[in-house]
């Protein structure tokens, strides 16, 4: 009941921050909407961008403060919010937005999510999204492009003209490369060979890649650890007691940028490089998880 209590009252706030911040918001969403002059949509835009970050940084201050979660994170040096980085993670729940964000609001740029398409029809949420100018992916299934051949190649064409925008500014630009939430179901269907995770994607971070190639800093690889479960009700009602994130930096190398569209030497060689990246992120949360576990029997033993 207690926990229950927690959860609720928690929801609570988050609703409450969150309408307390959506006036100001809509109003300059709606100004840039409507704006005929480049100049004013970029003002609109920077207010924006720091009215969402004020409201996600009150959001991580209740969390702190109220959710009693040990948070395990391990950061690279010499991050900036003046350059631009590709931010890649691994995908359990929406619950991952928030361990980004604890590790990331302040170390760099603006967060911005890759988001399907479908989703800019959902209400509020799909406004907001376009007002950030977050990205949206399109992406089309296998059935569908055997039907329209001419299709292929047009989502990954859509990401590079929604990236080209960002390389006048500095931008993080955050992607899922599973391009779905993992479940032990999903992991099975789709005959991926890690135990947590789901094989990347290659094509949207090639993209990124290729498009923000001379802006960016650095790629962030993020490994996400959820030792007591990923639920975001559960996280809520303070039974998720221990989070693991941990960043690690990779370098932009030239033979990491090139033609994924067309060039299939390049394509081979960029999905290789992102499953090395998955075969040592499977690696860190086995034994990251290995670490908690030992952790929490110590613990039980001592009866703490």
């Amino acid at each position: 009941m207690i926990a229950y209590l927690r959860g609720v009252l928690a929801l609570v706030f988050l609703a409450l921050n969150t309408l307390f911040w959506s006036p100001s918001f809509i109003v300059i969403a709606l100004v840039k909407l409507i704006a005929p002059i480049s100049g004013v949509r970029r003002i609109c835009g920077r207010n924006l961008d720091r009215i969402t970050v004020t409201w996600m940084g009150i959001n991580l201050w209740y969390i702190r403060k109220m959710m009693n979660v040990e948070w395990k994170i391990r950061m690279p040096s010499g991050l900036s919010r003046d350059r631009s980085y590709l931010v890649m993670a691994n995908h359990r729940s929406w619950l991952d937005i928030i361990a980004l964000e604890m590790d990331l609001l302040y170390a760099v740029p603006f967060p911005r999510f890759f988001v399907k398409q479908a989703l800019i029809f959902i209400p509020i949420l799909g406004f907001a999204w376009w007002a950030l100018d977050y990205p949206f992916m399109k992406r089309y299934s296998q059935e569908y492009l055997r039907k329209h051949p001419e299709r292929k190649g047009r989502d990954l064409e859509i990401t590079r003209r929604k990236c080209a925008k960002f390389a006048k500014i500095p931008v993080a630009v955050m992607a899922f490369p599973e391009g779905t939430r993992f479940t032990e179901k999903k992991r099975l269907a789709k005959k991926s060979p890690y135990q947590h995770l789901l094989v990347p994607k290659a094509g949207g971070t090639a993209l990124v890649l290729s498009a923000l190639e001379n802006k960016l800093n650095g790629i962030l690889d993020v490994t996400i650890v959820y030792p007591d479960g990923s639920s975001f009700w559960a996280f809520l009602c303070g039974k998720v007691r221990r989070i693991g994130v941990i960043v690690e930096k990779v370098p932009v190398t030239k033979d990491l940028v090139g033609d994924y569209m067309s060039d299939p030497k390049y394509q081979k060689k960029i999905r290789t490089w992102m499953n090395n990246l998955w075969d040592r992120k499977e690696s860190i949360i086995t034994k990251e998880l290995s670490l908690y576990n030992k952790a929490k029997k110590i613990t039980e033993k001592k009866g703490i």
